[in-house]
């Protein structure tokens, strides 16, 4: 609306309209005469030609641009909500309530636009809790009783298609309220109804995040439950990521050339490994089974383009920085349980999704000896890399000019001067490496 256009009058009326003989042009003044009551904020015109003209307008492009005003006008949430899901215009009902999703299902119970209302709803309450915008817990409770209470009307109604979509959300608002065992039950159930195809997808997600979060198994019984989900949203995601060739996850919440169900299967991967299993593992003090599953997260979701526009790891990610700060024992652990291939069905589908970067797992068990000067056991690590990997380091470019482990020595000038010269050991003066540097000392 334009308040410039307050007092300029209309130039079209009534009476334009009823006595243009063209059918065509006279749906085309009424579409005029509504643009430009909206754009005088006169909401009760709009409305009026609506009803008068508008609803006569057969499907099409210029009904829809009539319907559209009319739904930003007409002053009533619920009118307002079904006339919009009418267009086809979602915007709008983003940010809709559950007295807006129970309006919206009053007149169209089978609108495909429901489905997208209530997994923004869900994605709110979500965020609410566990985001940015985190809300009191009186009001997220008040806020899951009232969508709890809707879904019950509507699937004891018996109308909707989608069954399956609106006991999923019960079970998703459950575990967001912090019960798991409900979440699962419900969750289960909603896998037995009908739904679409995203939502039976998304309940298989949601299974796998739930029994992620079930601390009331032992470890065997846990990993069991989990496998055959994990290894399915895993081939999903690969799948992705082989359809949609050249684009990459850069580990984190941005995800570059990525959206809808390829990203919030990321997303779901993310929160089922990086919350809830290393949260357990954590707790059971056993961060050799974090770096195991870290793994696989990192080496399928945290890719990198090198200089050569090459997918490679991403040493910022959370893989990388877990095996950076933990203990070197934990490291050698999950080296030795990527050699062996494991033993279990959770254990070899963990070797099969991993990195399995030996060159970078043996270089920085050396490393983490180095800082505690155990120079003997740094050398049984180290003289295992291969100088190619050593090479392909983004650090390789400023070692010529700036490596901490080339020596400088003392040395003074025919005139009196002191200037640097090199490491005078031979070997180490030529390939200034940190095996070398553990060799010296």
């Amino acid at each position: 609306p334009d308040p410039s256009c307050k007092d300029i009058p209309y130039e079209i009326t009534f009476g334009t309209i009823d006595h243009c003989p063209d059918r065509n042009i006279r749906n085309r003044y009424a579409l005029q005469l509504i643009r430009m009551a909206f754009a005088k904020r006169d909401n009760k015109l709009v409305v009026k030609v609506w009803d008068k003209y508008g609803k006569k307008i057969p499907a099409s492009a210029l009904r829809t641009q009539c319907k559209s005003y009319y739904a930003g006008a007409v002053g009533n949430r619920e009118l307002s909500t079904v006339a919009f899901a009418e267009i086809g215009y979602f915007n709008p009902l983003l940010n809709y309530n559950t007295n807006n999703i129970k309006a919206l299902y009053k007149h169209i119970p089978n609108s495909k636009h429901l489905e997208l209302c209530v997994e923004n709803i869900v994605n709110q309450h979500f965020d609410n809790r566990f985001g940015s915008n985190i809300t009191s817990h009186k009001a997220q409770k008040q806020e899951s009783e009232a969508f709890n209470k809707t879904a019950e009307e509507i699937l004891a109604d018996g109308k909707s298609n989608n069954p399956a979509l609106w006991k999923s959300a019960q079970a998703a608002f459950a575990y967001i309220d912090g019960d798991n065992a409900l979440a699962l039950n419900l969750i289960r159930q909603a896998d037995s109804l009908k739904g679409t195809k995203n939502v039976k997808e998304n309940i298989r997600m949601m299974r796998l995040l739930f029994l992620a979060s079930d601390t009331t198994t032992n470890d065997s019984l846990y990993e069991n439950a989990l496998l055959p989900d994990l290894q399915w949203l895993v081939a999903q995601i690969r799948k992705d990521q082989n359809t949609n060739k050249g684009f990459y996850y850069d580990e984190g919440y941005e995800y570059e050339e990525i959206t809808g169900f390829p990203q919030h299967r990321v997303k779901i991967l993310r929160r089922t490994i990086l919350i809830e299993i290393i949260s357990r593992f954590e707790k059971e003090g056993r961060p050799d089974r974090c770096l195991a599953y870290l793994d696989v997260y990192s080496s399928l979701c945290a890719r990198a383009i090198d200089k050569h526009h090459k997918l490679s790891l991403n040493y910022g990610s959370h893989f990388l920085i877990y095996a950076d700060t933990t203990n070197v024992e934990n490291v050698k652990k999950h080296l030795a349980l990527l050699k062996s291939g494991g033993e279990s069905d959770m254990d070899k589908f963990l070797v099969k999704n991993s990195s399995k970067d030996y060159n970078f797992l043996n270089e920085l068990i050396g490393t983490k000896y180095m800082r505690t000067e155990s120079w003997d056991a740094a050398i049984v690590y180290l003289k295992k890399v291969p100088e190619k990997f050593l090479k392909s380091q983004n650090i390789e470019p400023y070692l010529s000019s700036s490596n901490p482990f080339r020596e400088q020595w003392i040395t003074t000038s025919k005139q009196g001067k002191y200037t640097l010269a090199e490491s005078p050991w031979k070997e180490y003066r030529d390939n200034p490496t940190k095996l070398q540097f553990c060799k010296t000392m």
